[in-house]
């Protein structure tokens, strides 16, 4: 379920980790003299599946992959920007650093504040930031006893803001790992929204902007719906080259100073698309609800019953066993190619 949970990180961050993991089509960076390095304007470039720096940088360092790595060789004068999958920080940096990932870990030395985006973080022992720590995740962090904040700590956790010490945090955290052992032997009774692919927080947040889309503008679903539902195999062809096509397009644009610009406004652009694409296909959803089964009321009263069906199903059915991963990508793809083949239309018009 790991593609459900990236993109539903993108909720959290604008800037998701999808596109930068997509985008490891380049080489492997650093000494493995595999991957794309550049600089520019006083900065180190990697774009690299792995990118692994472990050797000391005089300036700031941008690094993008699946797996970034700062090793515990690595020392950077200036500020990072990190933005993975997996991102690990092991080394040292003087700076600031801002890490967008699914899951990361900070087990290095950081003289500057620290901003975190991402699913999942970790403080290990090592773990020694000079300025304040800030994150959004969509659980809450792993800390260890031994990791020092000096500065102040503030974090959102879907909604639940926390603002203290990292001692209280590390607190929180051995009681969880507590409770979570003695509740060990009773794993059989774990719910669904437990164990579902989609985190229901995430689900409830989703249902709600798509409740206001489709309440307060419905004639932006009404196109959508219309090419879905007269070419569904159109649809999804192009919600796939969405997908699949366009994290290419931007890792060979990054790899010149021509078409960096270009590509950075591919990153941003490509994660928003497929939020959109999301909350489309489950306004889509919910219509389609509502045409199997009539339901009693109002128009408004009916389409948030669909709208909320919808949002069930789909937590549901990201939550079965093999099937899960194919509904969610079904349902980004299908939203997706049918906003694209609107703007198309719009735009040959």
């Amino acid at each position: 379920m790991t593609f459900q949970k990236l993109c539903s990180s993108c909720l959290l961050m604008l800037f998701s980790v999808v596109v930068h993991g997509l985008m490891a089509s380049a080489a492997h960076a650093g000494a493995q003299g595999e991957g794309t390095e550049w600089e520019h304007d006083g900065a180190t470039y990697y774009v690299s599946p792995s990118a692994e720096l472990d050797k000391a940088i005089a300036g700031n360092i941008v690094m993008l992959g699946e797996q970034v790595q700062l090793g515990q060789g690595a020392m950077v004068e200036g500020d990072a920007w990190l933005s993975g999958r997996q991102v690990a920080v092991e080394g040292g940096v003087k700076g600031d650093v801002e890490i967008y990932g699914s899951r990361v870990v900070l087990n290095g030395l950081v003289e500057g504040n620290v901003l975190v985006f991402a699913q999942e973080m970790q403080l290990g022992p090592d773990a020694k930031i000079g300025g304040d720590l800030s994150y959004t995740l969509a659980r809450e962090p792993d800390v260890s006893l031994q990791a020092v904040v000096d500065g102040a700590l503030n974090g959102a956790v879907l909604g639940e803001k926390w603002a203290g010490s990292v001692e209280g945090l590390s607190e929180r955290t051995g009681s969880r790992a507590h409770d979570a052992q003695k509740s060990k032997p009773g794993a059989p009774e774990h719910s669904l929204l437990e164990d579902s692919g989609l985190a229901f927080s995430m689900a409830m947040v989703l249902g709600f902007i798509a409740s206001v889309v489709a309440l307060g503008v419905p004639d932006l679903l009404r196109a959508p719906g219309r090419v879905f539902d007269e070419r569904p195999a159109q649809t999804l062809g192009f919600g796939l080259l969405w997908l699949v096509g366009l994290p290419v397009v931007g890792a060979v644009a990054t790899v010149s100073l021509v078409g960096l610009p270009i590509g950075l406004v591919l990153m941003v652009v490509y994660p928003l698309m497929l939020f959109v694409g999301l909350i489309v296909s489950l306004a889509l959803l919910g219509a389609l609800i509502r045409r199997i089964i009539p339901f009693e009321g109002d128009v408004r009263t009916t389409t948030l019953i669909g709208v909320w069906a919808g949002v069930l199903a789909l937590w549901i059915g990201t939550a079965l066993p093999l099937i899960g991963v194919l509904i969610w990508t079904a349902a980004v793809t299908a939203g997706t190619g049918a906003v694209l083949i609107v703007i198309k239309e719009k735009a040959l018009s």
